[in-house]
């Protein structure tokens, strides 16, 4: 059936709506604001939405949100994973191919387990849809379930919730990479010069930049994901450490609601300098003298002025302007206040 005006007018406001939310809805949010848009054009009685990833034919770990009537069920991890593992490992749920599930007539694969779970959740109908992110080998789904037998998911329902997948996740990973205002230290020229990724807890990326994943092969050319690269691991997982220096890359961590954003540039001289040293940089690039300076930091003058001279010939810079500039860009993003 073709849509009407009307159908193509609901759609256009939802997809407007989706992508202008991603940019000002809190990532702990977002699901269920991206969720709600969806059920005013498909109604169901509770969600799923998984983010998870491989490690070859393992499930390394997962994201879930779950969305209504069952929420509760988010309790019930071990069914949840259970989920996880049907609908990554099922042929029947191809990438991007919304698959209509009647739970009176089931398909072959769903078995009398899998039956049992969706008991849990008392769906009776499932609206399944799996993505794949081929740079970062990252699976995920949405699933939308009604409780009544007697209200099948229509075919229109059905190729509707096909067409909004790709736009639901891509605006959910723009949300979670997105930090809503930077800080005036931090101007827009140079952050552009940084891309960035998700990662959880476990070190497996979730949605990445290519420009990102372009940087950590050229770091690690051996390395194909989706656990970060060993040194990454130990820096950021094991460590819990906020900085990486590399041989070409330089990456900072800063937590993003459950996950952590990863950013990551090209290296540059100022990267190698100790903290200190960049402190020290700083206060002097904002305007601060030697003697000022020397007090902040706890040594003499004549200390504070052998290590500005040290740092401008490092660095090839000749004045606070220039020395500046160098610190605004390999200074990481952050947040307002």
């Amino acid at each position: 059936m073709k849509p009407s005006e009307h159908d193509n007018k609901n759609i256009s406001e939802l997809l407007i709506a989706l992508h202008h939310g991603a940019n000002v809805v809190s990532p702990d949010k977002f699901r269920e604001y991206a969720l709600d848009l969806v059920h005013s054009v498909i109604p169901f009685d509770s969600a799923i939405w998984g983010k998870h990833s491989r490690n070859g034919n393992d499930l390394v770990a997962s994201e879930m949100y779950m969305h209504g009537k069952h929420a509760e069920m988010l309790q019930n991890l071990e069914s949840i994973r259970q989920l996880d593992a049907w609908l990554t490992g099922t042929q029947i749920i191809q990438p991007w191919i919304t698959v209509n599930l009647d739970y009176s007539q089931p398909p072959c694969t769903l078995t009398p387990e899998f039956r049992q779970h969706l008991d849990l959740f008392g769906m009776m109908h499932c609206l399944c849809t799996m993505g794949y992110d081929p740079l970062s080998q990252t699976p995920h789904h949405i699933v939308l379930g009604r409780n009544d037998l007697k209200r099948p998911f229509t075919e229109d329902e059905r190729l509707l919730k096909q067409y909004l997948m790709p736009h639901l996740e891509a605006a959910c990973d723009h949300n979670y990479r997105l930090l809503p205002q930077t800080s005036n230290r931090n101007p827009p020229e140079s952050e552009r010069r940084q891309s960035n990724a998700l990662t959880n807890d476990q070190g497996v990326l979730f949605a990445t930049e290519p420009r990102f994943m372009k940087l950590l092969m050229e770091e690690f050319p051996d390395w194909h994901g989706p656990l970060l690269p060993e040194p990454l691991l130990k820096t950021f997982i094991e460590q819990n450490n906020d900085r990486h220096v590399g041989a070409t890359i330089t990456l900072t961590a800063s937590r993003r609601s459950s996950m952590w954003l990863l950013w990551a540039r090209p290296k540059q001289p100022i990267d190698d300098f100790s903290t200190r040293t960049m402190k020290l940089a700083a206060y002097f690039a904002e305007g601060h003298n030697h003697k000022e300076i020397g007090q902040l930091m706890n040594i003499s003058p004549a200390t504070v002025r052998n290590h500005i001279s040290i740092i401008y010939r490092k660095l090839q810079v000749n004045n606070k302007s220039q020395l500046a500039q160098l610190l605004s860009g390999a200074r990481p993003p952050r947040k307002r206040g």
